[in-house]
Protein backbone atom coordinates (compact mmCIF):
# COMPACT_ATOMS: atom_id res chain seq x y z
CA UNK A 1 0.00 0.00 0.00
CA UNK A 2 1.71 3.24 -0.79
CA UNK A 3 2.28 6.23 1.41
CA UNK A 4 -0.24 8.27 1.95
CA UNK A 5 0.58 11.92 1.75
CA UNK A 6 -0.65 15.49 1.13
CA UNK A 7 -0.31 15.02 -2.48
CA UNK A 8 -2.30 11.87 -2.78
CA UNK A 9 -5.06 12.65 -0.50
CA UNK A 10 -8.48 12.44 -1.75
CA UNK A 11 -10.98 15.52 -2.50
CA UNK A 12 -14.58 16.56 -1.86
CA UNK A 13 -15.07 16.61 -5.48
CA UNK A 14 -13.68 12.60 -5.90
CA UNK A 15 -16.67 11.33 -4.27
CA UNK A 16 -19.70 14.39 -4.91
CA UNK A 17 -20.85 12.05 -8.20
CA UNK A 18 -21.23 9.46 -5.92
CA UNK A 19 -22.84 10.86 -2.89
CA UNK A 20 -25.61 12.34 -5.42
CA UNK A 21 -25.78 8.84 -6.68
CA UNK A 22 -26.81 7.42 -3.23
CA UNK A 23 -29.05 10.52 -2.40
CA UNK A 24 -30.71 9.81 -5.91
CA UNK A 25 -31.38 6.29 -5.56
CA UNK A 26 -32.71 6.30 -2.04
CA UNK A 27 -35.28 8.88 -3.78
CA UNK A 28 -36.71 5.33 -5.65
CA UNK A 29 -38.44 4.98 -2.20
CA UNK A 30 -38.80 8.47 -0.93
CA UNK A 31 -36.74 8.00 1.68
CA UNK A 32 -34.05 10.11 0.82
CA UNK A 33 -33.16 12.72 4.02
CA UNK A 34 -30.95 15.29 1.14
CA UNK A 35 -31.11 15.22 -2.47
CA UNK A 36 -28.76 17.26 -4.88
CA UNK A 37 -30.20 20.42 -6.43
CA UNK A 38 -28.51 20.60 -9.93
CA UNK A 39 -29.82 24.47 -10.57
CA UNK A 40 -28.18 25.56 -7.06
CA UNK A 41 -25.49 23.06 -7.54
CA UNK A 42 -25.80 22.15 -3.51
CA UNK A 43 -26.99 19.62 -1.29
CA UNK A 44 -30.68 20.45 0.34
CA UNK A 45 -32.93 18.90 3.13
CA UNK A 46 -35.65 16.61 1.43
CA UNK A 47 -38.13 17.88 4.50
CA UNK A 48 -40.41 21.18 5.16
CA UNK A 49 -38.72 24.34 6.21
CA UNK A 50 -40.45 23.71 9.60
CA UNK A 51 -38.23 20.37 10.05
CA UNK A 52 -41.36 18.19 8.70
CA UNK A 53 -41.97 15.76 6.12
CA UNK A 54 -43.98 16.23 3.36
CA UNK A 55 -47.23 13.94 1.95
CA UNK A 56 -45.17 11.07 0.36
CA UNK A 57 -42.65 11.09 2.85
CA UNK A 58 -44.93 10.82 5.91
CA UNK A 59 -46.50 8.05 3.89
CA UNK A 60 -43.71 5.93 2.80
CA UNK A 61 -42.28 6.29 6.16
CA UNK A 62 -45.68 5.18 7.66
CA UNK A 63 -45.79 2.35 5.30
CA UNK A 64 -42.65 1.00 6.32
CA UNK A 65 -43.45 1.43 9.96
CA UNK A 66 -46.75 -0.70 9.50
CA UNK A 67 -44.65 -3.99 7.45
CA UNK A 68 -41.45 -3.40 9.79
CA UNK A 69 -43.75 -3.96 12.64
CA UNK A 70 -45.80 -6.83 10.85
CA UNK A 71 -42.22 -8.80 10.51
CA UNK A 72 -41.59 -7.52 14.21
CA UNK A 73 -44.63 -9.85 15.27
CA UNK A 74 -44.17 -12.66 12.91
CA UNK A 75 -40.17 -12.61 14.17
CA UNK A 76 -41.41 -12.42 17.97
CA UNK A 77 -44.09 -15.60 17.20
CA UNK A 78 -41.26 -17.72 15.57
CA UNK A 79 -38.50 -16.98 18.33
CA UNK A 80 -41.03 -17.81 21.07
CA UNK A 81 -41.92 -21.16 19.26
CA UNK A 82 -38.26 -22.08 18.29
CA UNK A 83 -35.98 -20.51 20.28
CA UNK A 84 -33.44 -17.56 19.59
CA UNK A 85 -30.29 -19.35 18.90
CA UNK A 86 -32.05 -21.25 15.65
CA UNK A 87 -33.45 -17.66 13.94
CA UNK A 88 -29.72 -15.98 14.28
CA UNK A 89 -30.03 -15.41 10.88
CA UNK A 90 -33.65 -13.67 10.47
CA UNK A 91 -32.66 -11.43 14.01
CA UNK A 92 -29.55 -9.86 12.33
CA UNK A 93 -31.60 -9.18 9.08
CA UNK A 94 -33.97 -7.54 11.32
CA UNK A 95 -31.13 -5.79 13.65
CA UNK A 96 -30.84 -4.14 10.27
CA UNK A 97 -33.95 -2.93 9.04
CA UNK A 98 -35.21 -1.76 12.14
CA UNK A 99 -31.31 0.28 13.27
CA UNK A 100 -31.46 1.58 9.37
CA UNK A 101 -35.02 2.53 9.82
CA UNK A 102 -34.34 4.42 12.77
CA UNK A 103 -30.87 5.88 11.08
CA UNK A 104 -33.46 7.39 8.84
CA UNK A 105 -35.60 9.05 11.31
CA UNK A 106 -32.64 10.55 12.72
CA UNK A 107 -31.69 11.63 9.48
CA UNK A 108 -34.74 13.56 8.54
CA UNK A 109 -34.89 14.69 11.74
CA UNK A 110 -30.80 16.34 10.86
CA UNK A 111 -31.23 16.55 7.07
CA UNK A 112 -30.64 20.56 7.02
CA UNK A 113 -27.52 20.01 9.23
CA UNK A 114 -26.64 16.94 6.90
CA UNK A 115 -27.16 19.02 3.93
CA UNK A 116 -25.23 22.61 5.36
CA UNK A 117 -22.35 20.41 6.31
CA UNK A 118 -22.12 18.67 3.32
CA UNK A 119 -22.31 22.19 1.27
CA UNK A 120 -19.46 23.63 3.55
CA UNK A 121 -17.38 21.03 3.26
CA UNK A 122 -17.54 21.53 -0.31
CA UNK A 123 -16.50 25.31 -0.42
CA UNK A 124 -14.01 25.11 2.09
CA UNK A 125 -12.29 23.10 -0.27
CA UNK A 126 -12.71 25.25 -3.09
CA UNK A 127 -11.60 28.41 -0.61
CA UNK A 128 -8.89 26.71 0.32
CA UNK A 129 -7.17 24.37 -2.55
CA UNK A 130 -8.45 26.36 -4.87
CA UNK A 131 -11.23 24.41 -6.74
CA UNK A 132 -12.66 27.64 -8.57
CA UNK A 133 -10.77 26.79 -11.83
CA UNK A 134 -10.63 22.51 -11.54
CA UNK A 135 -14.37 22.89 -11.15
CA UNK A 136 -15.21 24.91 -14.06
CA UNK A 137 -14.24 22.32 -16.75
CA UNK A 138 -16.87 19.95 -15.95
CA UNK A 139 -19.99 22.23 -16.16
CA UNK A 140 -18.56 23.53 -19.73
CA UNK A 141 -18.20 19.48 -20.74
CA UNK A 142 -21.95 18.85 -19.39
CA UNK A 143 -22.75 21.35 -21.73
CA UNK A 144 -21.16 20.12 -24.60
CA UNK A 145 -22.61 16.30 -23.88
CA UNK A 146 -26.72 18.01 -24.73
CA UNK A 147 -25.35 18.87 -28.21
CA UNK A 148 -22.71 15.74 -29.05
CA UNK A 149 -24.18 12.85 -31.35
CA UNK A 150 -24.88 9.36 -29.42
CA UNK A 151 -21.52 7.44 -30.27
CA UNK A 152 -19.61 10.43 -28.91
CA UNK A 153 -21.41 10.26 -25.49
CA UNK A 154 -20.32 6.26 -25.32
CA UNK A 155 -17.20 6.88 -26.11
CA UNK A 156 -17.54 9.75 -23.10
CA UNK A 157 -19.05 7.45 -21.04
CA UNK A 158 -16.32 4.19 -21.79
CA UNK A 159 -13.43 6.69 -20.45
CA UNK A 160 -15.46 7.85 -17.03
CA UNK A 161 -15.45 4.31 -16.68
CA UNK A 162 -11.90 3.77 -17.06
CA UNK A 163 -11.41 6.79 -15.37
CA UNK A 164 -13.29 5.57 -12.51
CA UNK A 165 -11.27 1.80 -12.88
CA UNK A 166 -8.16 3.87 -12.65
CA UNK A 167 -9.26 5.79 -9.71
CA UNK A 168 -10.07 2.59 -7.89
CA UNK A 169 -6.69 1.17 -8.09
CA UNK A 170 -5.33 3.86 -6.97
CA UNK A 171 -7.34 4.28 -3.97
CA UNK A 172 -6.05 0.70 -3.09
CA UNK A 173 -2.91 1.60 -3.63
CA UNK A 174 -2.67 4.76 -1.39
CA UNK A 175 -4.94 3.04 1.15
CA UNK A 176 -8.15 5.36 0.42
CA UNK A 177 -11.75 3.82 0.95
CA UNK A 178 -14.59 6.36 0.55
CA UNK A 179 -14.64 5.48 -3.34
CA UNK A 180 -15.07 2.08 -2.55
CA UNK A 181 -16.82 2.34 0.74
CA UNK A 182 -19.30 4.68 -1.20
CA UNK A 183 -19.54 2.35 -4.15
CA UNK A 184 -20.48 -0.58 -1.55
CA UNK A 185 -23.52 1.67 -1.01
CA UNK A 186 -24.87 1.46 -4.21
CA UNK A 187 -24.66 -2.03 -4.52
CA UNK A 188 -26.43 -2.40 -1.06
CA UNK A 189 -29.10 0.18 -2.32
CA UNK A 190 -29.44 -1.71 -5.67
CA UNK A 191 -27.97 -5.37 -5.64
CA UNK A 192 -29.51 -6.21 -2.16
CA UNK A 193 -33.39 -5.71 -2.46
CA UNK A 194 -33.40 -7.20 -5.94
CA UNK A 195 -31.30 -10.23 -4.43
CA UNK A 196 -34.70 -10.34 -1.53
CA UNK A 197 -36.76 -10.51 -4.14
CA UNK A 198 -34.95 -13.06 -5.97
CA UNK A 199 -34.42 -15.08 -2.77
CA UNK A 200 -37.98 -14.50 -1.69
CA UNK A 201 -39.31 -16.37 -5.01
CA UNK A 202 -36.94 -19.12 -5.06
CA UNK A 203 -36.98 -20.34 -1.13
CA UNK A 204 -39.89 -18.17 0.23
CA UNK A 205 -39.78 -20.29 3.26
CA UNK A 206 -36.18 -19.07 4.01
CA UNK A 207 -36.02 -16.79 6.65
CA UNK A 208 -38.94 -16.52 9.35
CA UNK A 209 -38.94 -12.52 9.12
CA UNK A 210 -39.98 -12.04 5.88
CA UNK A 211 -43.83 -11.58 5.93
CA UNK A 212 -43.81 -14.04 2.82
CA UNK A 213 -42.66 -16.69 5.00
CA UNK A 214 -46.39 -16.37 6.87
CA UNK A 215 -47.77 -17.91 4.08
CA UNK A 216 -49.19 -21.61 3.95
CA UNK A 217 -46.63 -22.86 1.55
CA UNK A 218 -44.49 -22.64 4.61
CA UNK A 219 -44.03 -24.43 7.61
CA UNK A 220 -46.17 -23.51 10.29
CA UNK A 221 -43.65 -21.72 13.07
CA UNK A 222 -45.56 -19.19 15.75
CA UNK A 223 -49.05 -18.32 17.25
CA UNK A 224 -49.92 -16.32 13.66
CA UNK A 225 -52.05 -17.80 11.95
CA UNK A 226 -51.31 -18.75 8.45
CA UNK A 227 -52.92 -16.80 5.52
CA UNK A 228 -53.97 -18.74 1.92
CA UNK A 229 -50.60 -18.88 -0.53
CA UNK A 230 -52.38 -17.67 -3.16
CA UNK A 231 -50.50 -15.56 -6.39
CA UNK A 232 -51.60 -12.11 -4.49
CA UNK A 233 -50.84 -13.22 -1.51
CA UNK A 234 -47.50 -13.82 -2.60
CA UNK A 235 -46.93 -11.13 -4.87
CA UNK A 236 -47.77 -8.35 -1.87
CA UNK A 237 -45.85 -10.09 0.53
CA UNK A 238 -42.77 -10.69 -1.46
CA UNK A 239 -42.92 -6.91 -2.70
CA UNK A 240 -43.65 -5.45 0.67
CA UNK A 241 -40.59 -7.60 2.14
CA UNK A 242 -38.34 -6.45 -1.14
CA UNK A 243 -39.39 -2.62 0.00
CA UNK A 244 -38.41 -2.55 3.80
CA UNK A 245 -35.44 -3.88 2.62
CA UNK A 246 -34.73 -1.04 -0.46
CA UNK A 247 -36.28 1.62 1.88
CA UNK A 248 -34.34 1.44 5.43
CA UNK A 249 -30.81 0.12 3.90
CA UNK A 250 -31.47 3.44 1.24
CA UNK A 251 -31.28 5.53 4.34
CA UNK A 252 -28.46 3.88 6.23
CA UNK A 253 -26.10 3.90 3.54
CA UNK A 254 -26.38 7.62 3.41
CA UNK A 255 -25.94 7.75 7.00
CA UNK A 256 -23.36 5.46 7.30
CA UNK A 257 -21.40 6.45 3.69
CA UNK A 258 -21.96 9.82 3.35
CA UNK A 259 -21.96 11.71 6.94
CA UNK A 260 -20.14 8.81 9.25
CA UNK A 261 -17.41 7.80 6.47
CA UNK A 262 -16.64 9.64 3.74
CA UNK A 263 -17.13 13.36 5.73
CA UNK A 264 -15.01 12.07 8.33
CA UNK A 265 -11.97 10.94 5.85
CA UNK A 266 -12.18 14.07 3.99
CA UNK A 267 -11.64 15.83 7.05
CA UNK A 268 -8.71 13.50 8.06
CA UNK A 269 -7.13 14.84 4.66
CA UNK A 270 -7.37 18.03 5.67
CA UNK A 271 -5.54 17.12 8.87
CA UNK A 272 -3.11 15.39 6.59
CA UNK A 273 -2.60 18.52 5.24
CA UNK A 274 -1.64 20.42 8.25
CA UNK A 275 0.57 17.98 9.37
CA UNK A 276 2.56 17.77 6.25
CA UNK A 277 3.27 21.74 6.73
CA UNK A 278 4.06 21.67 9.89
CA UNK A 279 6.41 18.97 9.31
CA UNK A 280 8.17 20.68 6.47
CA UNK A 281 8.28 23.99 9.29
CA UNK A 282 9.92 21.81 11.56
CA UNK A 283 12.28 20.18 9.57
CA UNK A 284 13.34 23.27 8.12
CA UNK A 285 12.19 23.04 4.65
CA UNK A 286 9.45 26.14 5.41
CA UNK A 287 10.00 29.11 6.95
CA UNK A 288 7.29 30.30 9.54
CA UNK A 289 5.45 33.66 7.33
CA UNK A 290 2.65 34.56 6.59
CA UNK A 291 2.73 31.23 5.09
CA UNK A 292 1.65 29.74 8.42
CA UNK A 293 -0.92 32.03 9.09
CA UNK A 294 -3.05 30.77 6.14
CA UNK A 295 -2.67 27.29 7.74
CA UNK A 296 -3.28 28.20 11.48
CA UNK A 297 -6.83 29.62 9.81
CA UNK A 298 -7.77 26.70 7.87
CA UNK A 299 -7.03 24.26 10.68
CA UNK A 300 -9.85 27.10 11.93
CA UNK A 301 -12.28 26.14 9.27
CA UNK A 302 -11.81 22.51 9.81
CA UNK A 303 -12.89 23.92 13.32
CA UNK A 304 -16.08 24.57 11.93
CA UNK A 305 -16.49 21.53 9.78
CA UNK A 306 -16.29 19.50 13.11
CA UNK A 307 -18.71 21.79 14.66
CA UNK A 308 -21.35 21.01 12.31
CA UNK A 309 -20.33 17.29 12.37
CA UNK A 310 -20.87 17.36 16.35
CA UNK A 311 -23.99 18.86 15.91
CA UNK A 312 -25.11 15.90 13.63
CA UNK A 313 -23.27 13.74 16.16
CA UNK A 314 -24.72 15.00 19.10
CA UNK A 315 -28.32 13.27 18.40
CA UNK A 316 -29.18 9.57 18.00
CA UNK A 317 -27.65 8.58 14.22
CA UNK A 318 -23.72 8.06 15.43
CA UNK A 319 -24.75 6.15 18.00
CA UNK A 320 -27.40 4.34 16.65
CA UNK A 321 -24.73 3.25 14.08
CA UNK A 322 -22.31 2.47 16.41
CA UNK A 323 -24.70 0.01 18.16
CA UNK A 324 -25.97 -1.67 15.45
CA UNK A 325 -22.84 -2.20 13.84
CA UNK A 326 -21.55 -3.95 17.16
CA UNK A 327 -25.21 -6.24 17.21
CA UNK A 328 -24.15 -6.68 13.52
CA UNK A 329 -20.92 -8.09 14.02
CA UNK A 330 -21.27 -10.33 17.08
CA UNK A 331 -24.85 -11.96 15.34
CA UNK A 332 -23.02 -12.41 12.11
CA UNK A 333 -19.52 -13.93 13.13
CA UNK A 334 -21.81 -16.27 15.41
CA UNK A 335 -23.45 -17.41 12.36
CA UNK A 336 -20.90 -18.05 9.68
CA UNK A 337 -18.87 -20.01 12.52
CA UNK A 338 -22.01 -22.64 13.82
CA UNK A 339 -24.79 -22.44 11.62
CA UNK A 340 -22.95 -21.88 8.28
CA UNK A 341 -23.47 -25.96 7.68
CA UNK A 342 -27.53 -24.96 7.99
CA UNK A 343 -27.96 -22.11 5.81
CA UNK A 344 -29.20 -21.67 2.56
CA UNK A 345 -25.86 -20.06 0.04
CA UNK A 346 -28.03 -17.20 -0.21
CA UNK A 347 -28.72 -16.41 3.27
CA UNK A 348 -25.05 -17.48 3.80
CA UNK A 349 -23.50 -14.89 2.01
CA UNK A 350 -25.28 -12.17 2.95
CA UNK A 351 -24.29 -13.04 6.54
CA UNK A 352 -20.28 -12.92 4.95
CA UNK A 353 -20.98 -9.55 3.21
CA UNK A 354 -22.10 -8.50 6.38
CA UNK A 355 -19.34 -9.69 8.86
CA UNK A 356 -16.73 -8.29 6.50
CA UNK A 357 -18.57 -4.99 6.21
CA UNK A 358 -19.08 -4.50 10.41
CA UNK A 359 -16.23 -5.90 11.54
CA UNK A 360 -13.40 -4.83 8.83
CA UNK A 361 -15.06 -2.03 7.50
CA UNK A 362 -16.93 -0.17 10.34
CA UNK A 363 -14.77 -0.88 13.20
CA UNK A 364 -11.46 -1.01 11.72
CA UNK A 365 -11.86 1.69 9.60
CA UNK A 366 -14.71 4.11 9.78
CA UNK A 367 -13.94 4.24 13.39
CA UNK A 368 -9.80 4.67 12.74
CA UNK A 369 -10.95 7.63 10.58
CA UNK A 370 -13.07 9.36 13.26
CA UNK A 371 -9.75 8.85 15.72
CA UNK A 372 -7.30 10.10 13.68
CA UNK A 373 -8.91 13.32 12.79
CA UNK A 374 -8.63 14.04 16.86
CA UNK A 375 -5.04 12.69 17.19
CA UNK A 376 -4.11 14.90 14.39
CA UNK A 377 -5.36 17.73 16.08
CA UNK A 378 -3.65 16.94 19.30
CA UNK A 379 -0.19 16.25 17.53
CA UNK A 380 -0.97 19.70 15.81
CA UNK A 381 -1.96 21.93 18.84
CA UNK A 382 1.46 20.16 21.02
CA UNK A 383 3.90 21.30 17.97
CA UNK A 384 1.93 24.37 17.77
CA UNK A 385 2.89 25.60 21.48
CA UNK A 386 5.70 24.33 21.60
CA UNK A 387 7.11 25.68 18.55
CA UNK A 388 10.06 28.53 19.41
CA UNK A 389 9.84 30.44 16.10
CA UNK A 390 5.59 30.47 16.45
CA UNK A 391 5.52 31.02 19.51
CA UNK A 392 7.93 34.38 19.03
CA UNK A 393 5.00 35.97 16.84
CA UNK A 394 2.52 37.74 19.11
CA UNK A 395 -0.37 37.47 16.22
CA UNK A 396 1.10 33.81 15.72
CA UNK A 397 1.04 33.22 19.37
CA UNK A 398 -2.48 34.36 20.17
CA UNK A 399 -4.08 32.26 17.10
CA UNK A 400 -2.31 28.83 18.37
CA UNK A 401 -4.13 29.59 22.04
CA UNK A 402 -7.51 30.11 19.84
CA UNK A 403 -7.46 26.88 18.11
CA UNK A 404 -9.10 24.18 20.28
CA UNK A 405 -8.44 20.75 19.68
CA UNK A 406 -10.84 19.45 16.76
CA UNK A 407 -12.72 16.51 18.69
CA UNK A 408 -15.31 14.14 16.81
CA UNK A 409 -18.03 13.58 18.78
CA UNK A 410 -20.13 10.35 19.48
CA UNK A 411 -23.86 11.58 21.08
CA UNK A 412 -24.07 14.53 23.40
CA UNK A 413 -22.38 12.70 25.89
CA UNK A 414 -18.84 14.06 25.30
CA UNK A 415 -16.92 11.08 24.35
CA UNK A 416 -15.42 11.09 21.20
CA UNK A 417 -13.97 9.01 19.42
CA UNK A 418 -9.50 8.20 19.93
CA UNK A 419 -7.46 5.51 17.86
CA UNK A 420 -8.01 2.69 20.46
CA UNK A 421 -11.83 2.34 19.67
CA UNK A 422 -11.41 -0.10 16.93
CA UNK A 423 -9.73 -2.11 18.80
CA UNK A 424 -11.63 -1.69 22.09
CA UNK A 425 -14.80 -2.16 20.14
CA UNK A 426 -13.42 -5.12 17.67
CA UNK A 427 -12.20 -6.78 21.22
CA UNK A 428 -16.45 -6.41 22.58
CA UNK A 429 -17.51 -8.09 19.13
CA UNK A 430 -14.92 -10.69 19.10
CA UNK A 431 -15.87 -11.56 23.09
CA UNK A 432 -19.72 -11.66 22.64
CA UNK A 433 -19.57 -13.46 19.61
CA UNK A 434 -17.34 -16.78 21.67
CA UNK A 435 -19.76 -16.17 24.39
CA UNK A 436 -22.82 -17.01 22.33
CA UNK A 437 -20.82 -19.82 20.51
CA UNK A 438 -19.68 -21.32 24.10
CA UNK A 439 -23.27 -20.89 24.87
CA UNK A 440 -24.58 -23.33 21.96
CA UNK A 441 -21.54 -25.58 22.32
Amino acid sequence: MGKRNAANLLQVQDYLPLSKTLAFIASWTVGNCIRFNEKRNEFEATTQKNGQLGKARRFMSQLATVLLGLQTTRLMSVLKATGFIQNIPSVLLYVGFSASYRMGLASYKHAGEIAQFLNTLVQYEKRSDGQQQSNKPPEQSSGKLKTDNVSHRKKIHISINKALLRSLLDDFRYGRMVRPVLIAGVFTQTVMPSFTVILLLSKPCVANLFLRSALQDCPARGWIPQLEASFWAKLVTSLSDSFVHAYTFGQAVIAIGIVFFASVEILRDHMTKLIHVTSEIKNGQNSVNAHTLQWLMRYKQVQLLARLYNNIASGELIVIIMFDMLAFGILSIYSVVVLHASLSTEILITVCITAFDTTIMAQMMMYQTAGDVNHMAKKLKLYWTQSHEIQKGKYLRRMVKSCNEVKLMVGNSGNYMERTTPLIVTQMTMEQAVSLILMKG
